[in-house]
């Protein structure tokens, strides 16, 4: 979508700016960006493929238990279910991205709660 790409590299830029060209968040950004442009177009495994290069740089950069690092693993998540009907690998991701919520945000907050219904989709 021309939409999607012009956002994102509009957002491309800034955090050049703001973060610096080799900065390891610029490229996770970026990553992530494009990642959720994709399933929108059908490209499902491209998807996954993004998500997952954007999971290991935030790791690296941001530490396992960081919110940023559950929202990846949320959206892998959430592809795998919806998207790609592999609920096996769906499961794991929802429910790490529910415990890192859970333990950085409390109960109560919409980035928990959005992840509890999708657990109960899993068989």
């Amino acid at each position: 979508c021309v939409c999607v790409c012009v956002v994102i590299v509009v957002l491309c830029g800034r955090e050049q700016i703001v973060l610096g060209e080799n900065h390891a968040l610029t490229d996770v950004h970026t990553v992530s960006n494009i990642a959720t442009g994709h399933p929108h177009q059908g490209m499902f495994l491209k998807s996954l493929e993004l998500y997952t290069k954007a999971l290991a740089i935030q790791r690296a950069a941001l530490g396992h238990d960081h919110i940023d690092t559950a929202m990846t693993l949320f959206n892998m998540g959430l592809l795998q279910l919806d998207q790609l009907a592999c609920s096996a690998e769906a499961g794991p991701l929802l429910h790490k991205a529910h415990a890192l919520w859970q333990a950085k945000l409390g109960s109560q907050l919409p980035h928990t709660s959005m992840c509890s219904p999708k657990l109960q989709e899993l068989p």
